[in-house]
């Protein structure tokens, strides 16, 4: 096997959480406190729902790309061969991509649930991260459990992607990681 799926698959893993982070983080500074210049509240769930809609599919493939080229590599190495601290690492992104896939899928069950619920006229928000007061109350669980999702998947994304440069950075002065990765797919 070439080194060059190596290189691949850790480019599709980074480029995977880069899009969920960005993306999260566009939303959350971005977009959701913006729409609060659009004066009808049910106008403003619409452009949200667009919006999620648009980028959903998208983000959903990197998310998936990203856990995916982490398990490829997780199947050929477990990191002990690495040492204590190292190994340590490696088991902390495990949960960080775990704990990222997971909030993303939750994200998503809970955004097209909210989307049939706006579909027959729009669900009043305030903003991406809060709905109106006139919403209806499963409207309003969907949107603070999308909220909290999409926290949750940021701050993962953001810990697993810190984590690889970490362990890239580790591994780079490595003479056993050099010859594991020699051999990695």
């Amino acid at each position: 096997m070439s080194h060059t799926w190596s290189k691949s698959a850790l480019a599709l893993h980074e480029l995977g959480l880069a899009a969920s982070f960005g993306g999260l983080l566009f939303a959350k500074t971005g977009l959701d406190p913006a729409v609060k210049v659009i004066p009808d509240e049910r106008d403003r769930g619409r452009v949200l729902n667009a919006a999620t809609a648009a980028y959903t599919i998208p983000g959903s493939i990197a998310l998936a790309g990203a856990a995916l080229a982490w398990l490829m590599g997780r199947s050929a190495i477990s990191g002990r061969a690495l040492g204590p601290g190292m190994r340590r690492l490696v088991l902390f992104k495990d949960i960080c991509v775990g704990l990222t896939l997971a909030a993303g899928a939750t994200k998503v069950i809970s955004g097209v649930l909210f989307a049939s619920e706006a579909e027959a006229g729009g669900v009043p928000v305030d903003t991406g991260l809060t709905t109106s007061p006139a919403a209806p109350e499963r409207a309003r669980t969907l949107q603070r459990t999308m909220a909290a999702a999409g926290l949750t998947e940021m701050i993962a994304a953001g810990a697993a992607l810190a984590t690889t440069s970490v362990l890239n950075f580790n591994a780079g002065r490595s003479s056993r990681w050099s010859a594991i990765a020699s051999v990695l797919p």
